[in-house]
């Protein structure tokens, strides 16, 4: 990450919450190559060693390239493109890039990786407003989560994936083309349950529709539980009981 602020405050503030995410530590998950540069004579630009350095991390990444270099004067400048660094950093826009301090990047594609054809989600990220200005750069990419989350949604509801007895937060993962990780987070922050209970939920809202429809008198338990894909009875019992208060049977009977 590379930074222009403006004042004291934003800097402290921009330190202190580096320093307080410092100690957490994650698996990589991503492929994506990141590599930064930093000189203290401000008369000597970095962008070859950006360039270089980027050339022996093309294999980490070949869907897009980027850099933000800082100019003599506080200004950060940042280029990104779709392609491959000796593409999208030739000579020409070489010799544009002019700086001591600089970060690149290089995107693996990732699922769905087609998606995130826009400069908006190329990295390194840059932001600047009146107070400060800065570039950051990371292996992996920003999900946007409202998607993924309507993706869930959709898979679920309109595809009726809850029907499966087998289906895992792998296969819906796969299904919806988001990392299992980002799925399972999704569900639990934005949905607010786990996966075992989004599913479920859909499964017995299913269920309770067959027996207010259903006109068959010889409609039974045991036919509705498989239908709406749960293949065990005491299984289907509690978490029917659970979110409507009566069990299969009792329900069947008043809505009959």
């Amino acid at each position: 990450m590379i930074y222009a602020p403006k004042n004291k405050k934003i800097e402290r503030l921009l330190i202190n919450t580096k320093m307080k995410y410092k100690h957490l530590k994650d698996k990589i998950h991503e492929h994506c190559g990141v590599f930064g540069a930093t000189t203290d004579d401000i008369g000597y630009s970095i962008s070859q060693l950006l360039y270089k350095g980027l050339m022996s991390l093309q294999h980490r990444g070949q869907e897009s390239s980027g850099v933000s270099i800082l100019k003599t004067g506080g200004k950060i400048f940042t280029y990104k493109k779709l392609g491959l660094v000796s593409k999208v950093l030739n000579p020409r826009i070489q010799s544009q890039l002019w700086g001591n301090v600089g970060i690149g990047h290089t995107r693996y594609a990732t699922t769905g990786a087609i998606e995130f054809e826009s400069t908006d989600h190329m990295q390194p990220f840059h932001y600047k407003n009146n107070e400060v200005e800065f570039s950051f750069a990371f292996n992996g990419t920003i999900p946007v989560y409202a998607d993924i989350k309507a993706k869930i949604i959709n898979a679920i509801t309109r595809d009726e994936l809850y029907l499966d007895p087998e289906l895992s937060l792998e296969q819906l993962s796969e299904r919806i083309g988001v990392t299992k990780r980002k799925v399972s987070q999704v569900i639990n922050e934005r949905l607010g349950k786990s996966f075992f209970d989004l599913i479920n939920t859909h499964r017995i809202d299913k269920a309770k529709h067959i027996f207010i429809e259903s006109k068959d008198p010889k409609l039974t338990v045991l036919e509705v539980l498989y239908a709406v894909g749960f293949n065990s009875k005491s299984s289907f019992n509690t978490q029917f009981k659970a979110r409507t208060g009566l069990t299969p049977s009792e329900f069947q009977k008043v809505n009959f």
